[in-house]
């Protein structure tokens, strides 16, 4: 069997961030700050010996952030469609489904070979959670999905950003042509942020690089007709509710420019 240490040294490239959002989420539950999530202190506590070199600190509060408006997002469908079939491409180490479940969803993780075997390892499956090795490239994947007539949520946090545009397309692709009817999370850079050189190397994760971003999330329906816009919110819109500081902060042009979207689409019939 494989050590903790050789599974940590084998990611490369968009992998190796799975490694900074279990610092973030950790961190921000043991603070007792946007999460709850005992399961990655558990986890942080366990890889951090081995991952010094291989994640960026920075942004580490934003990754928590962001998680906590995902689960509040899959929360709020889940109270409207409680026997879906959830689907986290690029699931990572993330336990969301410990964090999320209502004993009685179907929980699909997705990630690639290497990070889906590190997932076996330290996460395994339970009755209603699975793990299956997939590249959102890729179509065959998706043959292992088996939702029946459930409701289908496709979750993809912190993947797409480091796509191209043409990227991106395939991947929404891919996704409709399975999965009609489907609601989507995901989350997008901001294309302000993007024209920022030093900003974009400052925090990209190591061995990536933010590609995608867009200036409104209505853009993605340029991409594939089919994805029609649900809701968005801007990530600035968190902080103007929190301190004083972080709304004068938010309230910034340029800051608010910079901040990025979480959205929900509906895959529409083409």
């Amino acid at each position: 069997m494989k050590t903790i240490q050789e599974d940590v040294y084998k990611l490369d490239g968009i992998e190796t961030t799975l490694l900074s959002t279990v610092a973030g989420r950790a961190i921000s539950s043991k603070k007792g700050r946007w999460i709850h999530d005992p399961v990655s202190e558990e986890l942080y506590e366990r890889l951090s010996p081995y991952m010094e070199e291989k994640y960026n600190k920075r942004g580490l509060n934003g990754v928590a952030l962001r998680c906590k408006l995902f689960d509040d997002w899959i929360r709020d469908f889940l109270s409207s469609a409680p026997d879906a079939v959830c689907i986290y491409a690029g699931a990572g180490l993330d336990p969301r489904f410990q964090r999320v479940d209502n004993g009685r969803l179907l929980w699909y993780n997705v990630d690639l070979k290497d990070a889906i075997g590190f997932r076996n390892h330290l996460l395994p499956e339970s009755e209603r959670e699975r793990n299956i090795e997939g590249d959102v490239f890729d179509t065959g994947w998706l043959a292992e999905i088996k939702e029946g007539n459930r409701p289908v949520l496709i979750i993809m946090e912190g993947m797409l950003q480091y796509f191209t545009s043409e990227e991106v397309a395939k991947v929404l692709k891919n996704l409709a042509d399975r999965f009609s009817g489907a609601r989507i999370i995901i989350d997008i850079l901001s294309d302000d942020f993007l024209v920022d050189e030093k900003m974009v190397k400052r925090m990209s994760p190591a061995g990536t690089t933010f590609q995608w971003g867009v200036h409104h999330p209505s853009e993605v329906t340029a991409l594939d007709g089919r994805y029609r816009l649900k809701r968005h919110l801007r990530t600035s819109e968190v902080f103007k509710r929190q301190s004083l500081f972080m709304r004068i902060v938010a309230s910034i042009p340029k800051v608010r420019r910079m901040c990025g979207f979480i959205a929900m689409y509906v895959v529409d019939k083409g």
